[in-house]
């Protein structure tokens, strides 16, 4: 006795969905002025405070203890 082969086939396939859009990082877009205030080096002095500990790097040396304000 044969069996139809037809049987165990696999009939069912979905529809592939659409690709989803994903947002643009390029930062192209902006104007000079908008680009250097999102991502320019305008930065204010680096602080760092670990535990108790507190440092700031100003002028390339690192200041430590009372002489930081933060």
């Amino acid at each position: 006795m044969k069996m139809p082969l037809g049987l165990f086939t696999n009939k069912f396939s979905p529809k592939k969905g659409a690709p989803r859009k994903t947002p643009s990082l390029s930062n192209l877009d902006l104007d000079a002025t908008q680009r250097n205030t999102e991502f320019g080096m305008d930065y204010g002095p680096i602080k760092l405070k670990l535990g108790a500990n507190e440092i700031l790097f100003d002028g390339g040396e690192w200041i430590s203890g009372k002489m930081c304000t933060f």
